[in-house]
C-alpha cells in the first residue's frame, strides 16, 4: 500500500481565491503546498501549520482532518516500526478531535477506516483480523452517511485487493468496487473548494490494474 497512499493527496486544479474568507485562503495556500510536498520533513511542515489553523479555528474539522490525513500517509511510508506507530498516534489523536466536532462527517470515517488500515501493516498477522473489520466498518458507515462519497469506496476496493485470495480478497473482487468507486468520482461534487476531493486518479489506476488481472 505504501505507493498507494503517496499519491493519494494529490488535488485537482486550485481555483481562484477572490471571494474567499480568511480561513478559506489560508487552507488553499496549505492545500497547494500539497502537490508540492514530497519529502518526510515538508509533509510535517504541513501537518504542522495545519495544527496551527486547527488551534486558530477550533469550530473547524477541516484542519485537523488534513493533519491526520498527512500522518496517515507517513505512516504507510515507513517500515519502520517505531516511527509508523508514533505517526498512527498523532494521526489517531487529530482525528479524534476532528470527530468530536463534526461526529457524523463521512470524510472523517473514511480517514478512520485508513488509520486501522495502517495499523494493520505493523503486524498484519496479528492485527489483521481485528483492524480489517474495523476498517470495513469505518468505510460501510461513511458510506452510509454519504453514498455519494466516492472515498469510502475506493478504500474499501483498496483493502480488498490486499486482502489474499484465500481470505477472499484479490483483485477480482476488488474489481467491482472499483468500478463503483470511478463511477462515484465521476458525479462527486465536493461541498467547497477547501474539502475533500483526493482519490480519483489512483481509483482510475488501480481499476486498470485490476483489468489485467
Amino acid at each position: 500500500m505504501k505507493t498507494i497512499y503517496s499519491i493519494i493527496i494529490l488535488l485537482a486544479a486550485v481555483p481562484c481565491l477572490s471571494g474567499q474568507t480568511e480561513f478559506e485562503k489560508a487552507m488553499m495556500k496549505n492545500l497547494q503546498a500539497m502537490d508540492t510536498s514530497k519529502s518526510e520533513q515538508q509533509m510535517k511542515d504541513l501537518a504542522a501549520k495545519f495544527d496551527r489553523m486547527a488551534v486558530a479555528e477550533p469550530t473547524q474539522w477541516l484542519p485537523r482532518y488534513y493533519s491526520s490525513l498527512v500522518y496517515t500517509i507517513l505512516s504507510f511510508q515507513t517500515n519502520d516500526a517505531v516511527v509508523k506507530q508514533s505517526y498512527i498516534d498523532y494521526a489517531q489523536k487529530q482525528i479524534d478531535e476532528a470527530m468530536k466536532i463534526a461526529p457524523q462527517e463521512s470524510e472523517i470515517l473514511t480517514l478512520q477506516g485508513m488509520i486501522y488500515q495502517s495499523i494493520i501493516t505493523l503486524d498484519p498477522m496479528k492485527n489483521g483480523q481485528i483492524y480489517s473489520g474495523k476498517a470495513a466498518g469505518s468505510f460501510q458507515m461513511a458510506s452510509q452517511l454519504n453514498p455519494g462519497n466516492p472515498r469510502p469506496v475506493y478504500m474499501q476496493a483498496i483493502s480488498i485487493m490486499y486482502t489474499p485470495e484465500e481470505y477472499g480478497g484479490g483483485k477480482k473482487v476488488a474489481y467491482p468496487l472499483f468500478v463503483k468507486a470511478m463511477e462515484l468520482f465521476g458525479l462527486f461534487l465536493p461541498a467547497g473548494d477547501i474539502y475533500p476531493k483526493w482519490g480519483k486518479e489512483d481509483c482510475e489506476k488501480n481499476l486498470e490494474m485490476c483489468k489485467e488481472n
